[in-house]
């Protein structure tokens, strides 16, 4: 980014001078050291007159409104309180209790605290962060707490405070310029490689395009997840995203080519962060009471090749860094579903139009997954994780084959075939396809069916899915077969 980081920190004091204060200077100073920041200091002290009485933001000011706006547009915050009673202070809380619910979704936050002693330090992980996660934001792996017995006055006399805001910082630092990074590009449109501008269609990007208000129409899902698989999928989706961190942790792979035609390491990266940002713009938008306007699948599919080509130069760390922000902002998201938004929250996927949020699940899993496989790093015949693979199967492929059935091929067809797959996460499936309609339900048994068609581990189904390998022994008439798999137009 051009622009220097705009660092914002909200310190719940009491008075001034202060040792909170004085420990977020010495924060500031240490990001400064490290690129170029623009920071501002809140104390709450300073807005208790009008903070305090007010009820709702509009009753608190103007001095309380032009903070709020700063906290809202900051590309980084601190987050810092001493700690009364336990806990933050209560001004400090009663501030972000008038922050918008969704202004601090993905933003990063530093989280640091001081206290009387050490029986204190805890107030980061279950007080600040609990706080900050129920606004969706990022919040940095270290946080920073000194005790009274740390400082002389409002001076830091540990040595070893300097080394722990330092640590804490490097781990800050690049997410926050990624994220920064990425807004700045979704303002203006991200640069081509012919130095030309593009605009993403129907994305928040650049402009929204034909945006609507959510209506309550509920897409069909065939095999919806019930809620209570929620914490497993999500667990799954952990494992699969640490899997594809892991795979491209080398940096003498950054150039190598993949299993895909003239695709890079750094392509599929690059193509990972563009297709997770845009679902994090359209989560803020439905989020907003609004849905994008969707593109065709063959603008879509030329909207993926931009966002490659657009952020394929990125410096291998700064992309890492930028898709571990965005991963990390997704699950957050996924976390705060209540059971009834699981299936009412209605988001925008990249062509299909709105659709329940438990769709989105297994397709971040997928991402991850079948693009962890696309890397061609290590053993050649790897196969996807059989309980990726099998949530693949039932949760998304299924699902999306209702969206690329091509029912003007399929008029004058009429067919059933049965699917098996081996293994713990397989199963047996009839499809059957009557004209322009199609159909397919869990069977026992696969009787009267034309033909049948085995997997022996799920793997091997959804990379077929993905026009990736070819799999499955065919028993039966093995036209039918293929007729079926010719009515469904290849994912993207």
């Amino acid at each position: 980014m051009t622009n220097p980081l705009r660092v914002v920190a909200v310190i719940g004091t009491m008075h001034a001078p202060s040792k909170t204060t004085a420990l977020v200077e010495l924060i500031l100073k240490s990001l400064g050291s490290r690129t170029p920041i623009e920071s501002q200091i809140i104390e709450t002290h300073a807005l208790a007159s009008s903070l305090g009485p007010a009820l709702e933001r509009e009753q608190a000011g103007e001095q309380v409104e032009r903070a709020l706006r700063s906290v809202e547009s900051a590309d980084m915050l601190i987050a810092a309180s001493p700690v009364f009673r336990g806990t933050f202070t209560g001004l400090f809380k009663h501030f972000f209790d008038l922050v918008d619910q969704y202004a601090l979704a993905n933003k990063p936050v530093l989280l640091v605290a001081t206290g009387g002693s050490e029986r204190h330090a805890l107030v980061i992980d279950q007080a600040l962060r609990p706080l900050f996660g129920f606004f969706q934001s990022w919040t940095a792996p270290m946080g920073i707490y000194l005790s009274s017995g740390d400082f002389d006055g409002t001076t830091v006399l540990n040595p070893e405070v300097y080394e722990r805001i330092e640590v804490a910082v490097a781990d800050v630092v690049p997410v926050a310029l990624a994220l920064a990074s990425a807004d700045d590009s979704m303002a203006g449109g991200a640069p081509s490689l012919d130095g030309s501008r593009w605009q993403t269609v129907g994305s928040s990007r650049g402009g929204i395009s034909g945006a609507r208000q959510i209506s309550g129409e509920r897409n069909k899902m065939h095999f919806p997840a019930p809620y209570t698989s929620r914490a497993s999928m999500l667990e799954v989706m952990r494992a699969e995203h640490e899997r594809f961190f892991k795979m491209v942790s080398n940096p003498d792979d950054w150039h190598a080519e993949s299993r895909l035609p003239d695709w890079q390491v750094r392509d599929l990266v690059a193509h990972m962060i563009d297709e997770t940002e845009r679902y994090l713009d359209h989560w803020k938008m439905a989020r907003g009471g609004q849905l994008p306007k969707s593109p065709s699948l063959a603008d879509f599919r030329e909207e993926l090749k931009a966002g490659v080509l657009a952020l394929r130069e990125l410096p291998r760390e700064e992309a890492i860094a930028r898709l571990r922000a965005a991963a990390h902002a997704t699950v957050v998201n996924f976390e705060a579903l209540t059971e009834e938004e699981w299936s009412g929250f209605q988001i925008a996927h990249g062509f299909l139009g709105p659709l329940p949020a438990s769709f989105f699940v297994p397709l971040e899993l997928g991402h991850h997954a079948l693009h962890a496989w696309d890397l061609g790093l290590g053993d050649r015949d790897a196969k996807l994780d059989e309980q990726s693979a099998g949530i693949l199967v039932t949760q998304y492929i299924f699902n999306l084959w209702d969206y690329m059935f091509d029912a003007e091929a399929a008029k004058g067809v009429h067919i059933r075939y049965g699917i098996r797959i081996d293994g713990d996460w397989g199963g047996q499936w009839i499809v059957t396809v009557n004209g322009a309609e199609w159909a397919i339900e869990e069977a026992d048994e696969l009787r009267d069916v034309q033909a049948v068609v085995r997997y022996r581990h799920p793997s091997d189904m959804v990379l077929i899915s993905y026009f990736r390998i070819e799999a499955g022994e065919v028993s039966g008439e093995p036209g039918v077969i293929e007729t079926g798999r010719r009515l469904f137009s290849r994912p993207v």
